[in-house]
């Protein structure tokens, strides 16, 4: 778990990891074996991780509204 957190951010502060990531993501889906279907499942949490990151960035910086 503390493996994918590290992935996490150094994801998230590289944009060009991020495009990579993207662009390796594709290339395995196109071959699509047992194994690389796998590996496509700890992409798409990977993913869902880093998409948690972004929402919880935008929530802390949203208009806030009442008591300051």
């Amino acid at each position: 778990m503390r493996a994918f957190v590290e992935i996490r951010k150094v994801m998230t502060q590289q944009h060009y990891l991020s495009q990579q990531f993207q662009d390796l993501k594709k290339e395995l889906e196109i071959r699509l074996g047992e194994q690389d279907t796998q590996i496509i499942d700890i992409y798409n949490a990977l993913e869902e991780l880093m998409d948690e990151k972004e929402e919880r960035k935008n929530w802390e910086n949203r208009k806030k509204l009442g008591y300051k």
